[in-house]
């Protein structure tokens, strides 16, 4: 134990400190350094012209555009068919209605008929 005690040379706490805060503080540089470069890159990079972007944007909208109009005309189709179900429904139910009236007014007639009683239309 003592031989080994021998060979390690003494580390100060101080001296340790000392390399560990240049390690950070060279560290901390890199890491400024590094995110300068890619926000300079960033801003002074490379970007294409307006008028390119602006084709781009118009072909987007115009493509967003279509798609809004398909899915509007869509919608309008199966409301109109609904619609036309809903009315076909409708005289149907009408017409069911005016059957069953005919036949209470004939029964009305037959029973009027029968008593020998005038029945007056009530409105």
């Amino acid at each position: 134990m003592i031989l080994l005690a021998q060979l390690e040379p003494d580390i100060h706490w101080r001296s340790t400190l000392y390399v560990l805060g240049g390690l950070v503080g060279l560290l901390s540089v890199v890491w400024l350094i590094l995110s300068v470069a890619i926000a300079c890159k960033k801003l002074f990079g490379k970007h294409p012209p307006v008028h390119e972007e602006l084709a781009k944007l118009r072909e987007e909208f115009l493509q967003g555009d279509e798609t809004l109009l398909a899915a509007l005309q869509l919608e309008t189709t199966e409301r109109q068919k609904a619609i036309e179900k809903i009315q076909a429904q409708r005289t149907d139910s009408l017409r069911q209605l005016d059957k069953r009236f005919e036949r209470v007014m004939f029964a009305l007639g037959k029973i009027a008929g029968r008593f020998n009683v005038d029945i007056e239309p009530t409105e």
